[in-house]
């Protein structure tokens, strides 16, 4: 008699297929995975080292433009106390704004001080002038004094007509602040 036998449903030896999977779950967890995680750390890293030179290149940047301004202010600095040094002092400034009146031809009224400042690098006396004289002369009289005693600086001016006899004569006010060495430098 013939027996029948039952057929199988599983007609294949699995032991291969299951074999060959956990070869490649072993593969993929014990290779492929840290391959992976150690190649996005790697990446991470290497934004990080990007970054790092980017800010490092614009911090140097950054740098070397602040050297640029120090060195024009370093040099500023010397010139405006090559200015100061010019000044010999209040005695000498007075002499020299009457040599100006002078050429000028302005009429020198009063020379008032109106105060000083001490600064570890300057000193600064505040002068108020009064004047008579024409316009024309008063703009060349401080385009020179501008140019003369660069140490002098004007900060007001006022001019006004007197009303009689010529037209051209003028009062002349004017503020200015005169720079020198600081007491002592």
């Amino acid at each position: 008699m013939l027996i029948l036998r039952q057929p199988r449903i599983f007609d294949v030896d699995l032991l291969g297929p299951v074999l060959a999977i956990a070869l490649a779950l072993g593969l993929w967890l014990g290779m492929i995975q840290p391959l992976e995680s150690r190649i996005a750390r790697e990446q991470e890293d290497r934004q990080t080292i990007d970054q790092q030179k980017t800010d490092a290149q614009a911090q140097l940047e950054q740098m070397r433009q602040q050297g640029e301004a120090l060195s024009v202010l370093a040099t500023l600095v010397q010139h405006h106390q090559d200015i100061l040094q010019r000044n010999l002092g209040e005695d000498q400034v007075i002499s020299r704004l009457d040599d100006l009146f002078a050429r000028h031809q302005l009429q020198w009224n009063t020379l008032t001080p109106t105060g000083h400042y001490e600064h570890p690098c300057f000193y600064r006396w505040d002068v108020q002038l009064s004047l008579t004289g024409s316009s024309p002369s008063v703009a060349a009289f401080i385009s020179d004094l501008r140019q003369e005693m660069p140490y002098c600086k004007t900060r007001e001016l006022s001019i006004t007509h007197q009303d009689h006899l010529d037209a051209n004569k003028c009062n002349i006010s004017i503020k200015f602040d005169i720079f020198s060495p600081p007491y002592g430098g």
